[in-house]
């Protein structure tokens, strides 16, 4: 890709994230962050794409509990539980998943959000 086209996504991006609230749009900021570009080392990204795909699950889950049973409740269980269990584990008792699976991987939609 071009970068010109590079610097034109940078600010779309900027501008869909910041809105009008920077003084200046930056276009070559994608040039300055090496994690973009290597992709065949996905051990830094991973951890943020882990959590949004976890924290769908657990909207997911407060979506599911709207009727008659308190989120707020089972949402204070799985922070207690994450000082003392897996994150496999953590997902197969508060969410209903199995992280082992192959199945899981890249499908939102496993953790039950239609919406994502």
């Amino acid at each position: 890709m071009p970068a010109d086209r590079l610097n034109e996504l940078m600010v779309e991006a900027q501008k869909e994230a910041f809105g009008d609230s920077l003084d200046e749009y930056h276009p070559h900021f994608w040039a300055s962050k090496l994690h973009f570009h290597i992709t065949n080392v996905p051990f830094y990204n991973f951890p943020y794409t882990f959590g949004y795909m976890f924290s769908l699950g657990i909207y997911a889950k407060s979506i599911a509990l709207q009727a008659g049973t308190s989120f707020e409740e089972k949402y204070i269980a799985l922070l207690k539980d994450t000082a003392s269990m897996t994150v496999e584990d953590l997902a197969k008792k508060h969410l209903g998943v199995d992280l082992t699976q192959k199945s899981i991987l890249g499908r939102s939609h496993s953790f039950g959000c239609s919406r994502c």
